[in-house]
């Protein structure tokens, strides 16, 4: 019998494919990154949130926020509170800190991407410092927001628009709004719902066809200058920092300071007259130079500006090259003597003056008369000189209403300390409406009481939530026990049936609680 002649196929690779690693959140795309335009990492978080269909609590906790190892805090949800509430805490979610850094390696390790710290100011964490560098709220462009909308592009919100000294678009030629136009409000950096492009407050959109509040001619050219300056030079840190080989050190301004002074045989006093002109008190320099301190933003950028350098080059070039391209306007060593294109103090109206003396007096708590100065930014002086009268009124007023005030405490302290063996402890939000006075005052004036009382409610709270928790997983642990003697596997689902409330089951603890006990049973591997 013949056989036909065998067929050679080709080998099949029998091996299971690879398959690449999932992200536990959506590995949304971060935008603008390497730009003068990068998104902020608020912005990001915002955006994702949005993606999942979840508040900014719900997806900080317990993804991101249960790597914050906090001794003081109790649990996860007092961190949300102070980072959503606290303008400080929130300021954070762009900045330099430990927080920033935690944030944007969590949030890298659950998207896949790992370019997250480019939407803060991490790399330039080195050469500046935290102080006057972001702002407490929101501040944006109308017309930006509008284009993009037009133009069917996601709506964020650039690192650009946090820093606190950049105040003009200049894709659009003029100022960042900082108040919503429909209700007069400032917007808070992030808060647990808000989408970019509206309010927070009011919910209206913040977009405009047209400039609501464009650059006024009337502004000086030296101060548009500037201002272009800053955004630009900012902008250029922003987007050259994924470029980066290296980042900068604490002592690149110390390095160049020296070489530059030493090179152009500048003394110290034309040090001093230096940094007059370009308003620095001579004593900071010279801390710079001595690399005790690095400096604030704004004075790093009046340095940079009148060695007529762009921050970027002044932290990347090589020093011997930028010196010889380092240029100071001589005028700065120079008195000047015309100031002529500088605005001239105006002189004070005595009508405005006497109408606002006037107001104070009527004022159920009268203000000092340095508080009245200080609204008028002019001196005591100057009050007594213009309207003599009402000076004196005031002043007598307002010591007549301290003696009062004195009287008045000695009540408010017997009621505070009669608040300290009251059970339950009661919450300084209660105190101050039985008091009708607001909580600084009371801070400023009751110091070591008012936090010895809000101490004694947080810990009265904490063993409140203790205790119902306790309740809970002991009523969860008799569902348990019942369904496993029926035979049945006590599921998260068949274990809500049982509760009498069951909304706990969502509860980060209730589900830690509920795996060990099904770990005991045999359940869990």
């Amino acid at each position: 019998m013949k056989y036909k002649k065998l067929s050679i196929y080709e080998s099949l690779e029998l091996h299971p494919p690879e398959i690449s690693e999932c992200s536990r959140l959506y590995s949304l795309e971060p935008i603008g990154i390497g730009t003068p335009d990068c998104e902020s990492l608020t912005s990001y978080i915002i955006r994702l949130s949005q993606a999942h269909c979840v508040t900014v609590n719900k997806l900080l906790h317990p993804n991101i926020l249960k790597h914050f190892e906090r001794e003081d805090l109790y649990d996860y949800s007092q961190i949300i509170y102070r980072l959503l509430r606290s303008p400080h805490n929130s300021k954070s979610f762009n900045g330099l800190g430990l927080t920033t850094t935690k944030l944007s390696q969590q949030l890298e390790a659950l998207t896949l991407h790992n370019d997250l710290s480019f939407l803060t100011m991490l790399s330039w964490s080195e050469v500046t410092t935290y102080h006057q560098l972001f702002r407490d709220h929101q501040a944006w462009c109308p017309v930006c927001y509008e284009e993009w909308q037009m133009n069917k592009k996601p709506l964020y919100a650039p690192l650009l628009w946090f820093l606190h000294p950049v105040k003009i678009c200049l894709h659009h030629c003029q100022y960042l709004l900082e108040e919503c136009p429909h209700c007069q409000k400032m917007l808070p950096i992030i808060v647990k719902q808000m989408q970019p492009g509206y309010c927070s407050q009011c919910g209206k959109w913040l977009g405009s066809s047209s400039s609501i509040k464009t650059c006024p001619q009337s502004i000086y050219e030296d101060n548009i200058k500037w201002h272009e300056y800053v955004t630009i030079s900012i902008g250029e840190l922003i987007a050259a920092a994924p470029h980066l080989s290296s980042l900068p050190t604490r002592d690149r301004i110390a390095q160049v300071l020296n070489a530059y002074f030493s090179a152009n045989n500048i003394t110290k006093g034309k040090i001093a007259t230096f940094t007059r002109f370009i308003g620095i008190a001579p004593g900071n320099i010279f801390v710079y130079i001595y690399n005790k301190r690095i400096p604030r933003i704004d004075k790093l950028l009046q340095i940079t500006y009148a060695l007529q350098v762009s921050p970027l080059k002044f932290f990347t070039e090589d020093i011997n090259t930028l010196i010889g391209k380092l240029q100071v306007n001589s005028q700065l060593f120079v008195k000047v003597q015309d100031q002529d294109n500088k605005p001239k103090k105006t002189k004070l109206d005595k009508i405005k003056i006497q109408q606002v003396l006037t107001k104070a007096l009527g004022e159920e708590a009268p203000p000092s008369l340095t508080e009245v100065a200080k609204r008028l930014k002019c001196s005591r002086h100057s009050l007594k000189n213009y309207c003599p009268e009402l000076h004196q009124m005031l002043k007598l007023r307002h010591a007549e209403y301290v003696k009062t005030l004195s009287k008045y405490s000695l009540k408010t302290r017997h009621f505070l300390e009669a608040a300290l063996i009251e059970n339950p402890p009661p919450s300084m939000q209660s105190l101050t409406k039985s008091l009708g006075i607001k909580s600084p005052k009371l801070y400023k004036l009751f110091p070591e009481l008012c936090y010895q009382i809000s101490k004694r409610h947080k810990e009265y709270r904490n063993a409140c939530t203790l205790e119902k928790r306790n309740q809970v997983i002991n009523e969860m642990n008799e569902a348990i026990s019942k369904l496993h003697k029926q035979g049945k596997e006590p599921t998260l689902a068949q274990v809500r049936k049982l509760l009498t409330k069951p909304g706990y089951t969502r509860d980060q603890f209730f589900q830690d609680a509920l795996f060990k006990t099904r770990q005991e049973l045999g359940y869990e591997n």
